[in-house]
């Protein structure tokens, strides 16, 4: 199983959770949110210092208000939603921003990311979806695996967490899915870690239902470790708990050669 904390550079007490919990195999994969003004080399080196224990990777920011690209400005994320599911939001913009935040993530990390996500799943909106696989396809060499957030309707069912939270997820990653198999683009199978943040205290037993079963090495559990939120805290603590969880940890399943 890919254990996964997202968004490393939003805040220090994120950082510093998400690199001990590196540190001590509780997590095999870390996604970076390059395009915060608050990440840089200084702070994203002791995670870069763990590389050959997790995959590191660039977590898309379509967020926040000022857009890498072009000195430009991105709409709230509700406008953002709205306009990529009516093809609204500009493609141009959508490959340029990803290009920019991709070359920042290069030239702090000093290496190519692992993978590639996005923040509250905006890799699977439409539009941007198009852009970054056209973006990856036009890559050299080795590509990374891209996330998608698809949970088969059994396993939503079994697991029991949020239930319509993880469908309305689910589904656009069904679709990402599909796309980046059929672009021949790695992704994983398997998903898990939805849930209702105000619920937080339920986590390590949501943690316990979210590993449970049969589990592949490529499927992914989200996590978002911190130590100041409430529920960042609770999913930190659970995580830093559960030495259980270093047996499950695993990173994408690629052959040796291309790890090395």
């Amino acid at each position: 199983m890919i254990i996964c904390a997202d968004d490393f550079g939003m805040a220090p007490d994120i950082n510093e959770a998400i690199t001990e919990l590196a540190r001590l195999q509780r997590i095999s994969a870390v996604s970076v949110m390059a395009a915060l003004p608050g990440l840089d080399r200084s702070s994203l080196a002791p995670l870069l210092a763990l590389e050959k224990k997790i995959d590191i990777g660039l977590h898309l920011v379509f967020t926040s208000a000022n857009a890498l690209a072009d000195g430009g400005r991105l709409p709230s994320f509700g406008q953002l939603m709205m306009d990529c599911w009516l093809g609204r939001f500009p493609l141009e913009l959508a490959q340029k921003e990803i290009a920019a935040q991709y070359d920042v993530f290069t030239s702090l990390a000093g290496r190519a990311p692992d993978f590639i996500d996005g923040h509250m799943h905006v890799q699977q909106f439409p539009v941007i979806r198009q852009a970054l696989v056209a973006f990856i396809r036009a890559m050299d060499g080795e590509k990374p695996y891209v996330r998608n957030s698809h949970v088969p309707f059994g396993r939503i069912a079994s697991i029991g967490v949020s239930p319509l939270k993880t469908l309305s997820i689910s589904l656009p990653g069904g679709w990402m899915k599909r796309t980046l198999i059929g672009c021949g683009i790695d992704t994983n199978d398997g998903f898990a870690g939805i849930y209702d943040f105000s619920q937080s205290d339920h986590y390590p037993e949501y943690l316990t239902r979210f590993t449970a079963g049969p589990v592949a090495n490529s499927m992914l559990l989200m996590t978002h470790p911190g130590k100041e939120e409430k529920w960042r805290l609770a999913e930190y603590e659970a995580l830093l708990n559960a030495e259980w969880i270093t047996a499950l940890a695993t990173r994408f399943p690629r052959p040796i050669q291309e790890r090395s």
